[in-house]
């Protein structure tokens, strides 16, 4: 029971202390602090496990165990394994995620175009990003997308050289190594590790959801700086979309548009050429952010540490 009380006290204030990060949000325009806020909001939570921890050395401590009863002991361990085996399965599910991507991709028909490839480089050249490896495979339908933790890949379909023409696919490109750039690949990968860990707290899945979504309109808005055509993206954007209404999105195409008021909305923005993401908040604003962001995390740590040190009394 001391278990059990001392997590539900310790995920109250981290809900508390993450619905006042995500309400500070709305302070900002700039996508990169959006960015560092959601992120603070889904790794908030991993300061219960210094109460998880100190619940293990709890249910085993001889003194403990023997002014417990039975029923008692048995609910506090049942709260570690519950826990833990959300931290363990989410991780698990993370690396398998990672496993069959890249099963999947190695199971396409790879298609060697050097030109293509050249292509792409002189595009990151040109506007100074990284260098990105391209895999050509042939698919009857829209694919771009990036896979790979330490080094990505851009998967391109067929289909996409078939219906674009020059500037749609300039777009693209930059557009994925906008997502290169940012390191979108490796800190999605972290947010969905993070949001599957602790999915049982709704200000988790907000700021997933809200990290994920913003993340296209943050590349969106790059490519329109860099190549001064944002309605070139808008173009390609459409073509894509007109083929998920046409036919039954497959699953990949699901993956690269989203939900479809998601798409029409990044449309919008670039057929209206508006970019409110580069302006930036006073900075008042920011330091007010910084201020209460790292006082909720010391927050976090100072109660789970009472509830730890309670813990350890019994």
């Amino acid at each position: 029971m001391h278990l059990l009380l001392s997590m539900s006290g310790m995920l109250v204030v981290i809900l508390l202390g993450s619905v006042l990060v995500l309400r500070l949000l709305c302070l900002f325009r700039d996508w990169s602090q959006r960015q560092v806020m959601q992120l603070l909001v889904l790794m908030t939570p991993l300061v219960s496990l210094i109460v998880l921890i100190g619940g293990l050395q709890h249910v085993l401590k001889p003194d403990c165990a023997l002014n417990t009863l039975a029923w008692d002991s048995m609910l506090d361990v049942a709260v570690l394994l519950l826990v833990g085996s959300n931290m363990v399965g989410a991780l698990g599910l993370g690396l398998e995620r990672l496993v069959l991507m890249k099963r999947v991709m190695q199971q396409q028909e790879a298609i060697a175009d050097p030109d293509l490839q050249s292509l792409v480089d002189q595009f990151a050249h040109q506007r100074g990003l990284s260098r990105l490896c391209l895999q050509l495979v042939r698919l009857d339908r829209p694919c771009a997308l990036l896979y790979g933790i330490r080094r990505p890949t851009m998967l391109l379909s067929t289909w996409m050289i078939d219906r674009l023409d020059r500037h749609e696919l300039e777009a693209v490109f930059v557009h994925e190594l906008a997502h290169v750039r940012r390191r979108d690949y490796l800190l999605n990968w972290v947010a969905l590790l993070l949001r599957d860990a602790f999915f049982y707290l709704p200000t988790s899945r907000i700021a997933y959801r809200q990290f994920h979504h913003e993340k296209e309109l943050a590349c969106d808005d790059l490519v329109a700086q860099l190549t001064k055509r944002p309605l070139a993206l808008a173009s390609a954007l459409t073509k894509v979309w007109l083929y998920q209404v046409d036919d039954s999105p497959s699953n990949i195409v699901q993956r690269l548009l989203g939900r479809g008021e998601s798409i029409a909305d990044r449309v919008d923005r670039l057929l209206g050429m508006r970019n409110p993401a580069l302006g930036k908040p006073p900075m008042r604003f920011f330091s007010l952010s910084v201020g209460t962001s790292i006082s909720v995390v010391l927050m976090d740590i100072a109660v789970s540490l009472a509830f730890t040190v309670a813990l350890l009394n019994c």
